[in-house]
């Protein structure tokens, strides 16, 4: 009787042993799934927090009247824009003026004006 009350309480030991082993290797194969979570929630996290920072930071240079590289571009763009339409203007102008021509007729001034 003693034996078998011994038998007994070890295999309720064994097994209880044995169900703690099989939940800490569950809990340990399931570590890689909240790793990934955790790295997505981090990633997301820091994501939100760089464009919030990033937004503050455009908002005070804007507040303080400096440009950014965005409005900076655009201008010279602009600017280069309309640099060519003058330059262009300028050139038809000039050709226009540059066309003189004289002959037996007289000064051709273009555009059919004689002088």
């Amino acid at each position: 009787m003693q034996e078998s009350k011994f038998n007994n309480k070890f295999t309720e030991s064994a097994n209880e042993i044995y169900r703690k082993l099989s939940s800490l290797e569950t809990y340990k194969n399931e570590e890689g799934k909240r790793t990934e979570v955790i790295k997505a929630s981090i990633t997301k996290e820091t994501t939100d927090k760089l464009v919030s920072e990033r937004t503050a930071i455009e908002r005070w240079v804007t507040g303080k009247g400096y440009v950014t590289d965005a409005v900076m571009n655009q201008k010279v763009v602009e600017t280069a824009n309309t640099f060519n339409r003058t330059i262009s203007t300028l050139r038809n102008g000039v050709v226009n003026y540059a066309d003189v021509t004289i002959d037996e007729t007289g000064i051709n001034l273009g555009k059919g004006k004689k002088v």
